[in-house]
């Protein structure tokens, strides 16, 4: 009888040892499903962050050739417009002196002192107002080019998102460093400054 009890009472035992290390086999595959899971989740985050800076990236560089390609052509509408007013200049001063010479000639010596007097006055006039407007197209195409906070200097940064170019490389190296810089023609946040070259760079 002992005999048996103790037979009996070790089967109970392998019975038990057995039930648990099936147990601690699925407590194993538990934990492995927790861990695939949490990979595939940090992976999904990895790519979802990935994706996200390559559109960040994208969407700047779209900017930023549409910012070149609109500097370029203003630079270029600029040259033209000086170029134009040099040849207007050129030839309304040409048809002046000719139209002088013609009058000069053509005038009785005797009228000479009374009436060359005035078309030579006319002229000058003529040529000293086209002077001063050729002047103030060059002067009003610096003060587009000057920056806003020194006023001495060519602008030479671009201000990202607002793409606004208002300020020169010297003062953007100092603006905004006590907290987060605005634009400040339009007052957007800045979230990146470019560097840029125009013609007198």
């Amino acid at each position: 009888m002992v005999t048996l009890k103790i037979n009996f009472v070790s089967g109970n035992l392998h019975v038990v040892t057995l039930k648990i290390n099936f147990e601690s086999g699925n407590l194993h595959v538990v934990k492995w499903r927790h861990e695939v899971k949490a990979k595939e989740q940090a992976l999904a985050l990895v790519e979802e962050e990935r994706c996200s800076k390559e559109a960040a990236e994208s969407e700047n560089k779209r900017r930023l050739d549409a910012l070149r390609l609109k500097i370029e052509i203003d630079f270029q509408r600029h040259k033209d417009d000086l170029q134009r007013l040099e040849q207007d200049f050129s030839r309304l001063k040409s048809a002046a002196e000719s139209t002088e010479l013609n009058y000069q000639s053509n005038v009785l010596p005797s009228g000479k002192s009374e009436r060359t007097k005035p078309q030579g006055e006319t002229i000058a006039r003529l040529l000293h107002e086209l002077e001063k407007l050729e002047n103030s197209s060059e002067k009003g195409a610096n003060c587009d080019r000057e920056c806003m906070i020194c006023k001495k200097d060519e602008v030479s940064i671009v201000l990202l998102p607002c793409a606004h170019q208002v300020i020169c490389a010297s003062c953007s190296d100092n603006y905004g460093k006590k907290g987060k810089a605005a634009c400040p023609c339009c007052r957007v946040p800045i979230e990146q400054r470019i560097r840029v070259f125009g013609a007198s760079s």
